[in-house]
């Protein structure tokens, strides 16, 4: 499983991954990626808190990394809202048939269905969630990224964040959903 996701992580940066393996004298993984170099898309500049703060909602954190859902929800629920969890896309798409949620903060890559195949899943079935999505990520460089971050036009936080800009990036989509 670590292979195939290092796999699909240096294919997403245009690379290629050989092994070369003699008996008795182990293995040797050659990592090969293209020099480039193209700024990364940064997130749009921080807007300031909104004056009016919206509680008590509900919000679904999908991510596969236990630390940073348990921050997450510590946060948001330290900012009066109800948050639930879901470790990839499957579970989330199980959870959004059964209750609706006001926020979708959703990782890009995690195992069995990623964020962009989330995404791409509900735009079938329940496209009217998607204006809901912010999308966290640690991965801006590779051009699938790139390009599946400009087209769904999300918002999006880059890890390592601030517990600031999770409530700004928040509290925007809020009231861009009063606002609809």
């Amino acid at each position: 499983l670590g292979l195939s996701l290092c796999q699909s992580i240096i294919a997403g940066h245009e690379g290629t991954l050989h092994v070369e393996s003699r008996p008795g004298y182990g293995a040797r993984f050659v990592v090969t990626v293209p020099v480039t170099v193209e700024p990364s898309p940064e997130p749009p500049a921080p807007e300031s808190l909104p004056s009016t703060i919206v509680t008590g909602k509900a919000i679904l954190v999908i991510d596969d990394e236990a630390a940073t859902a348990k921050a997450l929800v510590r946060l948001f629920h330290r900012d009066g809202h109800s948050v639930d969890t879901a470790d990839n896309g499957h579970v989330a798409l199980a959870q959004l048939r059964t209750r609706p949620y006001d926020i979708i903060l959703c990782d890009l890559r995690m195992p069995k269905l990623d964020g962009p195949g989330l995404y791409r899943s509900l735009a079938q079935d329940q496209p009217q969630l998607l204006p809901r999505f912010i999308f966290v990520t640690g991965d801006t460089l590779s051009p699938v990224a790139k390009a599946f971050l400009e087209d769904s036009q999300a918002p999006y936080l880059v890890k390592p964040f601030h517990a600031e800009e999770v409530r700004r990036v928040v509290q925007h989509v809020l009231h861009r959903l009063e606002d609809l």
